[in-house]
Formats: structure tokens, C-alpha cells, sequence
């Protein structure tokens, strides 16, 4: 009775639909048997075996349809685990329809009073996320009273929540594979859901690796291991006030030095589309400013100054304006 009561609740028009001509055909055979009893008529006895008939065949319907999202749920999560996807994403390929389907307009803003998400909420993509089982997956994102929120459209809504002192930085991960066929499968057809989180797929590129062409993508790390699109990470960054952190290394020892890394991360944010270029040219000019203006030695600063230029961070033209400020 839950469930049907869900379902009329914040199912969608078809869901709905179903439910509705069930319960009727059901309350007409019963009907239909008094009147059968009653006159001893076997038209009446007919259509109670008609609507009891039809009634079976809308219940089983259904009953498939949860067997179905039931194998599904349990290909995603181990897909989520897997280190290898590509056999299983085949698996899925064969099982899968469009999920996204009977998420219309009018089914999601039923799930937001179901799950009481703030007017602060915004849309995004997360491709991985091992912790919680997901892989790219829409979701929408709020803070709320020292938490952050995550609303998840799979074969079913769930919702996530982390506290936001576990949330303290974002880091980049270059170059993950990625199969144009088969990633965000859903969101090859047509949907309510595409619409609204089309833009924040991944940005794909072509890369050669052993001599075999083949697409990757950018992502970015949320705290702990939320993985997200790099079209995603800015709405992310603004909601919850935090910048690019690196983690990487340098081939030389000498750029481990807090200027040059932001000024690289700055350059991967500029790649990615996550910061404009009118955005890249004010926070680099905020960046050597204070680099000038740093108590380190002439010999520090031009070493800085050199490799930012080598790096191709910074044109020799910005260089030599910083370089002459600094006298």
C-alpha cells in the first residue's frame, strides 16, 4: 500500500495512469460479480473475468518492470566497484531502457517536496562517486544546516547527505577513460532530464595512448571521493566556497612554490571552461601582483617569473611588466 501510495503521490502521469485503471478494473469485476450473483447473469460474469483479466495483466506489467530496475540496481553498484567497466557497461547496454523517462517536469517537483530541497539547489553532474555507488548520475545540490545535500536520479530518487566538515577540498584528476558510446547512456534520448543536465555532461578529448586512439575526460574530486564533470565543478566551487587544490608533482622541485601552482591550476580551470578567460587574465594579474609584492629575494622572484613563462602560464609580456614593477 506504500508503494501505491507513493506512486500516486509522486509518480508520473503513466505511472499514475496505471495505478488508477487498476484499482478501477478491480473495483468493477467485484462490482460485476454481485450483479452476477445477484441476476444470474453470465454478461455480467464475463465482464468481471475481463476487468480481473486486464488488472492481472497491468500488475504484471508492473512486477516486470521492478525485476528489471532491481537487475539494474544491482549492475550499477557493481559497476561503481568495478575497476574494469567495460564488460559489465555491455552487460547494461543489452538491459537497460531510458530511466530518465518518467521523470517529467511535474514527477520532479513532486520528488522536491518529497525530499524537502532548498531553493539554493543546483544541478550537476557526478561521474563516480565508489563510497555511495554512483556513477554518472544527474543530481541536484544544496547546503542545509551543516550539510551538504545530494538528490540522485537513478533507476530511483535517493538522497545523500555529508556533512560539510568532510568537504574541505576539491582536487583534479586528468584523463579518465571515456567511451562516447556507452558513458550517459540516458542521455542519448530524449528526456525532462536531458534538458536540464545536458550542459553539464563531460567535455571529451581524443588522446593516443600505446599507439591506439582513444577519449578521456577531465574530473574533478569533491571530498572525499565525489567525482564531478569539469562542466559541473564551478557550480560547486561557488556554493560551497572552495578553490582548486593541488596534488600533484612537478617535474622540477623548484615550482613547488605556492604562486606557480596556483597559476597552474588556473590554467587547467581555463582548459576546462570552469573560469573565463576575462576570469583567468583578473586572477593571474591578482596573482603576480602579490608575487611582486612578496618579501623574497630578486633572485626567488625572477626564478618564478621564468618558469611561469616557460610553462607557458604567462606571456612575455606580463612578465617583463611584473619584472620592471618589482625594481
Amino acid at each position: 500500500m506504500n508503494k501505491i501510495w507513493n506512486g500516486l503521490r509522486y509518480g508520473n502521469k503513466k505511472t499514475k495512469s496505471y495505478i488508477l485503471a487498476t484499482i478501477f478494473l478491480l473495483v468493477f469485476g467485484s462490482i460485476s460479480i454481485g450483479f452476477t450473483i445477484a441476476k444470474k447473469s453470465p454478461l455480467w460474469g464475463m465482464s468481471a473475468i475481463f476487468c480481473f483479466l486486464v488488472a492481472f495483466l497491468f500488475i504484471t506489467s508492473l512486477s516486470f518492470q521492478k525485476t528489471g530496475k532491481q537487475i539494474m540496481k544491482k549492475t550499477r553498484a557493481e559497476l561503481a566497484l568495478s575497476d574494469n567497466p567495460s564488460t559489465e557497461q555491455k552487460e547494461e547496454e543489452s538491459i537497460e531502457e531510458n530511466i530518465y523517462e518518467k521523470y517529467d517536469e511535474e514527477t520532479v517537483k513532486g520528488i522536491f517536496i518529497k525530499y524537502k530541497v532548498n531553493k539554493d539547489h543546483k544541478p550537476i553532474m557526478i561521474d563516480l562517486c565508489q563510497s555511495e555507488k554512483i556513477r554518472q548520475c544527474p543530481a541536484y545540490i544544496w547546503a542545509d544546516q551543516g550539510y551538504l545535500n545530494l538528490l540522485l536520479f537513478e533507476e530511483e530518487t535517493r538522497k545523500v547527505t555529508i556533512p560539510l566538515s568532510k568537504v574541505s577540498k576539491i582536487t583534479y584528476e586528468k584523463g579518465a577513460v571515456a567511451n562516447p558510446l556507452l558513458d550517459y547512456e540516458g542521455f542519448q534520448k530524449p528526456s525532462f532530464l536531458h534538458i536540464v543536465f545536458s550542459s553539464y555532461l563531460p567535455t571529451l578529448y581524443e588522446d593516443s595512448k600505446d599507439g591506439r586512439k582513444g577519449y578521456r575526460k577531465n574530473l574533478y574530486v569533491l571530498a572525499p571521493d565525489i567525482k564531478v564533470t569539469n562542466t559541473s565543478v564551478r557550480t560547486v566551487m561557488d556554493m560551497l566556497k572552495l578553490d582548486l587544490s593541488y596534488e600533484g608533482r612537478f617535474a622540477d622541485p623548484e615550482m613547488h612554490n605556492p604562486y606557480f601552482e596556483a597559476a597552474y591550476l588556473l590554467s587547467i580551470m581555463l582548459r576546462d571552461g570552469v573560469i573565463t578567460v576575462s576570469e583567468f587574465k583578473g586572477r593571474i594579474k591578482k596573482l603576480l601582483q602579490k608575487l611582486t609584492e612578496a618579501k623574497i629575494s630578486n633572485d626567488e622572484f625572477h626564478l618564478y617569473i621564468k618558469q611561469m613563462v616557460n610553462a607557458r602560464l604567462i606571456t612575455k609580456e606580463y612578465a617583463e611588466y611584473y619584472l620592471s614593477a618589482r625594481k
